[in-house]
């Protein structure tokens, strides 16, 4: 494996680990802001918070999955890549 290769899983590695912690979403009337990227209103198209099938045996014993909160910007259909928020 050469140096860029384990730089590149090394970097890959922290950034999932990143996106497993909690993060703090803020909903105002500036749009969608989280505690290092934010999103104004006009950049977003739609928002939606999807709630994955259970698939439980038993749905009464076991617990719902996590929603998912789902965004797509105003340019594309894709979901959104939110940029770091500037000094208000």
């Amino acid at each position: 494996m050469t140096l860029y290769g384990a730089m590149a899983s090394l970097t890959g590695a922290a950034h999932l680990w990143k996106a497993r912690r909690p993060f703090r979403l803020r909903v105002d009337g500036f749009g969608i802001t989280l505690h290092d990227a934010e999103l104004a209103w006009e950049q977003i198209d739609r928002v939606a918070l999807w709630h994955p099938p259970n698939t439980g045996e038993n749905s009464v014993d076991t617990k719902p999955p996590k929603p998912h909160l789902r965004l797509w910007t105003a340019r594309s259909r894709r979901p959104a890549r939110l940029e770091p928020p500037a000094a208000r």
